[in-house]
């Protein structure tokens, strides 16, 4: 029933693999898709986008455990940005920000317009 459920959710065939559905893991409605299949979602990565990279949405505490383990093992340095996976991350974060606030009730049109030039300029890189 998760199964059926979970491809479902992100309009998938219910035959669908983890795999076959990597692409709809950082769409803010996957939550059910980041729960089962976390791994090929990113919740294991400490370099995958951080909005969905919580148990709040839907990414299981056992692979945040070993994101932070990966972090903790990694070396100190700069990052370069203008390579993947570090730009791919930061643009796609940024790509989302606008939605992720929006749906939190900050409403970008008003007091908080000034972040929409941010989040445009943010994603140039």
């Amino acid at each position: 029933a998760h199964w059926s459920s979970t491809s479902y959710s992100v309009n998938m065939d219910p035959n669908s693999s983890c795999s076959d559905m990597k692409d709809k893991c950082d769409d803010y409605t996957s939550g059910l898709l980041r729960f089962m299949c976390g791994k090929s979602c990113g919740c294991t990565s400490p370099y995958s986008n951080p909005w969905w990279r919580v148990t709040e949405h839907g990414c299981p505490v056992a692979c945040i455990a070993e994101a932070r383990e990966v972090a903790s093992l990694a070396v100190c340095e700069d990052m370069d940005m203008t390579v993947s996976p570090q730009k791919e991350t930061w643009v796609q974060f940024w790509t989302t920000y606008g939605h992720v606030i929006q749906s939190l009730g900050i409403d970008l049109e008003g007091d908080f317009r000034f972040l929409q030039a941010m989040i445009g300029n943010m994603t140039l890189l």
